[in-house]
């Protein structure tokens, strides 16, 4: 705040090349002071309220300078916002096309200041349903983020050791972007999340939507050598899978189709296939990536039953390959819960991520056995009734052979 009482005419114009920048740095410190702290959230926006009202009342120029350090913050997140919503209109003119970071450095900053400013489900569907958002400004950040993974993606082929500046901010903004979005879905509840797969489900002709766009700039990123950037591209993969979980969270039958879809196998060597979600957990139990993807699971796990007996996926014959991809997910579980065993010497989770994983897989095993039940039982479809027959089968057998997953 006393920075920007003492030099708010310099740091906050955006007369100058460096206002993204030094915006952006103001904005990472205020977003550690508040963090969703609900007293100083509140606070904060009581103060905006009286902010507003003032500006509207006076011209800046007369209004005292010690008036104005009351509302450092406020006059932060006035330029972050004014900056976020010109960079949206120049995006939309489409004119003299920048690199991406140009423009996903304003929108970043802006989306992490105003997901920390919020402390409860209110104020998130206060700003998410007001004008003061920039007219498509979730949907401008996704799409440069999904237009920023492919040119990530070619790191995994490169071995250069170094990544220049420009990259490691682009990765840096694209976590930025995906976090501040989980954030305002998670503190939102069912209405921001039903928000936010509305704004996913705009895109460009070249560009996926919903569900296909998260799962593309997680495989995009995800790492598959060492390189400069393996780190920040593993964060970006996991935050990416991260807020496909959250979003399918109470989600329509449609958009658990879809993310089903996003993991259906893919052809490998000879007539082997690979299942979707064996690539995201080659790091183990251990791994963030790991513990995003197996989240995913245990939400399409937990609605088998809901899909099995939809109307539109029976008629269009889809039943059957949902749940054979779910099933192929379940059996990646288990094959993950299989590391904690090795030398004849189980070694028990102990980290955070490490019991959060076991919990997730188990979650959804279980899930995936229950919801199979009334689809044996109970299903119109020969083609369902036998594949769920099948993957039951194969869980049962997973189960009694296992060693590992009866310790756990």
């Amino acid at each position: 705040s006393s920075t920007i009482r003492a030099f708010r005419k310099e740091l906050l114009s955006l007369k100058w090349n460096s206002a993204s920048e030094n915006i952006g740095t103001l904005v990472d410190l205020c977003c550690v002071l508040y963090r969703h702290s609900a007293p100083l959230c509140d606070q904060f926006w009581a103060d905006w309220d009286s902010f507003c009202q003032r500006e509207e009342e006076s011209n800046e120029d007369e209004v005292d300078e010690d008036e104005q350090s009351d509302y450092s913050i406020c006059y932060l997140l006035d330029a972050c916002h004014s900056l976020a919503a010109s960079t949206c209109v120049e995006l939309d003119n489409g004119t003299s096309r920048q690199p991406i970071l140009t423009y996903l450095h304003p929108l970043s900053s802006f989306l992490n200041m105003i997901a920390s400013l919020c402390a409860n489900a209110s104020t998130v569907q206060s700003i998410l349903s007001s004008d003061f958002l920039p007219e498509g400004l979730i949907t401008k950040a996704m799409l440069l983020c999904a237009e920023l993974a492919p040119q990530v993606a070619s790191m995994n082929g490169s071995s250069s050791k170094s990544a220049t500046l420009e990259e490691k901010t682009s990765v840096t903004d694209a976590k930025v972007v995906l976090r501040s979005i989980s954030t305002l879905a998670f503190l939102g509840g069912s209405w921001a999340r039903d928000w936010v797969r509305q704004s996913l489900a705009h895109s460009m002709p070249h560009l996926p939507t919903g569900p296909a766009m998260l799962y593309k700039i997680a495989t995009f990123v995800l790492p598959r050598k060492h390189h400069a950037l393996e780190g920040d591209c593993s964060e970006l993969t996991s935050c990416a899978l991260r807020l496909l979980a959250d979003l399918l969270i109470d989600a329509s039958v449609e958009w658990h189709v879809e993310a089903v879809n996003c993991f259906t196998s893919y052809p490998s060597f000879g007539d082997q296939s690979i299942c979707g979600f064996a690539q995201f957990v080659s790091g183990g139990i251990h791994s963030e990536i790991t513990l995003s993807a197996m989240s995913i699971l245990c939400s399409l796990s937990m609605q088998v039953t809901r899909h099995a007996f939809d109307p539109k996926l029976i008629s269009g014959g889809l039943v059957p390959p949902q749940i054979e991809t779910i099933g192929e997910g379940v059996m990646v579980g288990f094959e993950v819960l299989s590391t904690l065993y090795s030398g004849g010497e189980m070694s028990f989770p102990l980290s955070k991520i490490q019991i959060a994983s076991a919990h997730i897989i188990i979650s959804s095993i279980t899930a995936m056995l229950v919801g199979l039940k009334p689809v044996i039982y109970l299903h119109e479809d020969d083609a369902a009734r036998n594949t769920s027959y099948s993957i039951r089968n194969d869980i049962i057998e997973a189960l009694t052979t296992s060693t590992v997953v009866g310790k756990v």
